[in-house]
């Protein structure tokens, strides 16, 4: 058998996996002097054929999917505070001395939905007081689609002329529904204020309640 014809088994039976049965009849047939080449060529094949045939092939993997948490619905309710426009009110509460309210302003965003069963609490008070929470400000009212309502946050009297007859308020008075809350005119409070409704997220608000060195009771949007 010629050498090329040898050769040419050899890697036939190695792609087949036949190398040991093919490598041992082919021998036979080599010359004594003549085996160091093939017989080296046949290791080799042996060799590469062995790990041809029984190396697992690799499985294809797949990329797992991201998982996200769930994101935060968008509530369709809004609530606004400020000084000025509806969002406050005065009244003449003696004659040296003024009342001054503010109003959170909650507002239905959606087109042609009613929101109904409403309810707006004050849920946290910062630094906390001596009463315990939360803090009923309205309760069970409908909101129609496009439409608001003016909710009392908090009420103060203020003195009209300090230098002449300080008769301000001591306490910030919230204007909760029967749970007579105060808050200390001396100190700058942070109140969340939540609003909810029938099959919507809530919405919640922080701001901040004080009084100036005047006298005067502001409020302000924070967070």
């Amino acid at each position: 058998m010629e050498r090329r014809q040898i050769i040419g088994a050899l890697g036939a039976a190695a792609c087949t996996g036949g190398i040991a049965v093919t490598v041992a009849g082919l021998v036979n047939h080599l010359p004594v002097l003549d085996m160091g080449g093939p017989l080296l060529l046949a290791a080799g094949l042996v060799a590469f054929g062995r790990l041809f045939v029984t190396a697992p092939k690799a499985r294809p993997t797949r990329a797992r999917p991201l998982v996200l948490g769930p994101l935060a619905e968008p509530s369709p309710i809004k609530l606004e505070v400020g000084e000025d426009g509806e969002l406050f009110s005065t009244t003449s509460a003696r004659l040296y001395a003024t009342r001054r309210t503010f109003n959170v302003r909650v507002s239905n965003t959606l087109a042609s939905k009613t929101i109904r069963k409403c309810r707006v609490r004050i849920t946290e008070v910062s630094p906390p007081t001596d009463y315990a929470g939360p803090w009923l400000l309205a309760d069970e009212f409908d909101l129609p689609a496009g439409d608001h309502r003016l909710v009392a946050i908090a009420t103060f009297g203020e003195a009209r002329e300090p230098d002449k007859f300080d008769c301000a308020d001591s306490f910030i008075v919230v204007q909760d529904e029967g749970q007579n809350l105060t808050l200390d005119a001396d100190v700058r409070s942070t109140l969340t204020i939540r609003a909810t409704g029938d099959d919507v997220a809530f919405c919640e608000l922080r701001c901040d309640l004080w009084v100036d060195p005047s006298g005067r009771l502001h409020i302000k949007a924070v967070g």
